[in-house]
């Protein structure tokens, strides 16, 4: 069995490639969020709070929308769209904090690892 966080190349348009590069994602995000509170705040989960999210806006050039072949693999892996009909990953790393510069940063290293798989993605945030 392959190890799904070796740096091998993935065929992100199937099922199993989509979950892989989330999957490292949100890894790469908790560990970007966790290491944030624990250098700059001195592992306290301090003001301010906010939240954080990424948005994806194409794929290879392309467009995601709820009918493209990514759209659909988005939507069998659980990915919702929001208002704007964007996918959007929220509190990307899954790590339960509230401070907004914890989660940019985890945020910014879920998008890095999308934008390297061919991803389009803003990441976001703001205050409470």
């Amino acid at each position: 069995m392959t190890n799904i966080f070796d740096e091998e190349e993935i065929d992100v348009v199937s099922e199993y490639g989509l979950g892989v590069v989330l999957e490292r994602a949100n890894q790469k995000a908790a560990k970007a969020t966790q290491n944030y509170i624990d250098t700059e705040l001195n592992g306290q989960d301090n003001m301010p709070c906010g939240f954080a999210w990424v948005d994806f806006l194409s794929y290879n050039g392309v467009k995601i929308t709820g009918n493209t072949k990514i759209g659909r693999l988005m939507k069998k892996s659980g990915l919702k769209q929001n208002h704007y009909k964007r996918f959007s990953v929220w509190c990307p790393g899954r790590v339960m904090c509230q401070n907004v510069d914890a989660l940019k940063a985890g945020a910014d290293a879920f998008a890095e690892v999308l934008k390297e798989n061919g991803f389009h993605v803003v990441a976001s945030s703001r205050l409470d």
